[in-house]
C-alpha cells in the first residue's frame, strides 16, 4: 500500500520517471549529512552490479531511490570493494545496506540477492524519517560499525 501511493506521489503530473543517481561509496557518505538522506549502498561486480542484488532496478525501486535515497555502488572486485564488502560482513560481495538520515547506522542489511519486491519494500520502509533513524542496526547481522559507513573509503563506481 506505501509503494503505491509513494510510486504516485513520486510520479505527479508530470509521468517523468526519475532514476537514482549513482556515486562512489565515498561521494555519497560525504553528502549525507549535508542531503539528510539515507545511504543505500549496493554492493556487486561489474559495471551495472547493483543489479546483482534484485536484477535490474523497477521503476518503483528507481522512483524510492531517486527521491529518497544517496545511491553509492560498490563494486567488490576492486581491492577497496572488497574491504568494504568485509567490513559489510558480504561474504559472496552482494548485498544492499540502508543507513538512517544521518549515515551512522544501518537501519537494514542484507547479504546476497533479493526479490524485487523485497528491495522495493525494504526500501519505501526506510526511506520514511520518521522510522529510519528508530531502527537500530542488528547487531548480529551487521557487521560494519557507525565508523564505516561513515569512513569514505574510496570505492570507485
Amino acid at each position: 500500500m506505501y509503494t503505491s501511493l509513494i510510486a504516485l506521489a513520486l510520479v505527479g503530473v508530470s509521468g517523468v520517471t526519475p532514476s537514482a543517481s549513482w556515486q562512489s561509496y565515498a561521494q555519497a557518505s560525504q553528502t549525507v549529512e549535508k542531503e539528510r538522506k539515507p545511504l543505500a549502498v549496493f554492493l556487486g561486480t561489474g559495471q551495472n552490479g547493483w543489479e546483482q542484488v534484485a536484477g535490474s532496478l523497477s521503476s518503483e525501486a528507481e522512483k524510492v531511490l531517486a527521491a529518497s535515497y544517496l545511491c553509492a555502488y560498490v563494486d567488490t572486485n576492486s581491492p577497496e570493494g572488497k574491504k568494504l564488502a568485509q567490513a559489510f560482513a558480504m561474504k559472496n560481495g552482494v548485498g544492499v545496506v540502508l543507513s538512517d538520515r544521518t549515515g551512522a547506522k544501518q537501519a537494514y542489511w542484507y547479504d546476497g540477492s533479493l526479490p524485487q519486491t523485497e528491495l522495493v519494500r525494504q526500501l519505501v520502509r526506510h526511506s520514511i524519517s520518521t522510522r529510519t533513524s528508530a531502527y537500530p542496526a542488528e547487531d548480529s547481522a551487521v557487521g560494519a560499525t557507525s565508523s564505516i559507513m561513515q569512513s569514505g573509503a574510496y570505492c570507485p563506481t
